[in-house]
């Protein structure tokens, strides 16, 4: 007998051991249909994500990996004390790579303008810096946490996030 008449003789061997061959077919079809979703979602998913950027260079070819842009993004937002970077994506979407970054904001930031501001940051660095903003697509950013207190402070611990948040008191009074 191949595996396949072994297959078939166990599921008929199941149902009538079930003695509910109909709830038994459909649970194993259920599961089945929920493996099939899992499997295409886990390839749609894998196949956007890039490992680098691959950059023509004049004696050859320059290989910037997706973890030296997440550090190099990283050091940007690092800029911007009302925000602090949790993770950052690369995805290619044909020629261009668009850039998923997500942050957590502190209290009193201005969101359009931070998101602006961060992307025009972000492209004016990867210009002087790798010579890549002519393959930067969009800039996505993601706010996942709006804190009470300043962005950097969150991160800093909680003696000097007392301080930071006198800081804040003393500059908007």
């Amino acid at each position: 007998m191949s595996m396949l008449d072994y297959a078939v003789d166990w599921i008929r061997n199941s149902w009538a051991a079930q003695g509910m061959g109909f709830l038994f077919g459909m649970a194993v079809g259920i599961a089945l249909f929920l493996m099939l979703q899992i499997f295409l979602w886990l390839r749609t998913r894998a196949r956007n994500r890039c490992p680098g950027i691959l950059v023509p260079c004049r004696n050859g070819d320059l290989f910037i990996a997706s973890t030296a842009m997440r550090e190099f993004v990283r050091r940007i937002c690092g800029e911007f004390p009302e925000a602090t970077m949790k993770s950052m994506v690369m995805e290619q979407v044909g020629d261009e790579f668009v850039l998923n970054i997500v942050v957590h904001v502190g209290h009193g930031a201005r969101l359009v303008a931070l998101g602006d501001r961060l992307g025009d940051r972000i492209k004016a660095e990867a210009q002087d810096k790798l010579g890549i903003s002519s393959r930067l697509g969009k800039i996505h950013l993601t706010v996942v946490h709006l804190s009470t207190r300043l962005g950097k402070a969150e991160a800093m611990g909680d003696e000097d996030a007392e301080d930071a948040q006198e800081e804040e008191t003393e500059y908007l009074a």
